[in-house]
């Protein structure tokens, strides 16, 4: 069954991963920007496909509809960045909050495609290698657990693209500028 493989690659790369409230940067001042990170998994459905603690929330989509959804659209809207697309002064850090069941990743990408799960990336539709690299650091490095939140230092200025090394359709786009 393909959401069986799916599930056992996706616990595979999880294996032994947790991350924790981080603070990337304990300086203080300066702006945040805050990113909710969600999703709605099932706990039920996604436990017994992923094993015991995959999913701590208490969504609604089963493992089934969320490939269902993914193979009619390449995306499934409850599971997402918000905002997608936001613009911050220069040294405004991002506040990262998990506001959903499931571990996700916010990995600086050059653009966006292929994350580091087979089966969802095919059941997306999406083709190709990853576009970040799927080591054991990436997912420690740019991870985020489940109902905790992490903060990001200040980027420079430019485009900066993330995306969920899991869930490849969750992406956020932050533009910073020079003097907002």
């Amino acid at each position: 069954m393909k959401v069986a493989r799916c599930a056992a690659a996706a616990a595979l790369t999880l294996l032994g991963v947790t991350v924790g409230v981080g603070n990337a940067d304990a300086r203080g001042g300066g702006d945040t920007e805050r990113i909710d990170i969600r999703d709605d998994c099932d706990p039920v459905t996604f436990n017994a496909a992923l094993g015991e603690g995959a999913c701590i929330g208490d969504g609604d989509t089963t493992v089934e509809e969320l490939f269902e959804r993914l193979q009619d659209r390449g995306f499934h809207g409850a599971w997402r960045n918000n905002p997608v697309l936001t613009d911050v002064s220069k040294g405004t850090k991002l506040r990262l909050v998990n506001r959903g069941g499931e571990f996700h990743t916010f990995t600086p990408v050059q653009r966006f495609g292929p994350g580091c799960v087979p089966e969802l990336n095919e059941a997306a539709g999406l083709e190709g290698a990853p576009v970040m690299d799927c080591g054991f650091d990436t997912f420690v490095n740019t991870g985020i657990d489940a109902k905790t939140s992490r903060d990001l230092a200040p980027l420079g200025v430019g485009t900066h693209r993330f995306e969920c090394a899991i869930h490849p359709w969750m992406h956020t786009t932050v533009e910073v500028k020079a003097h907002h």
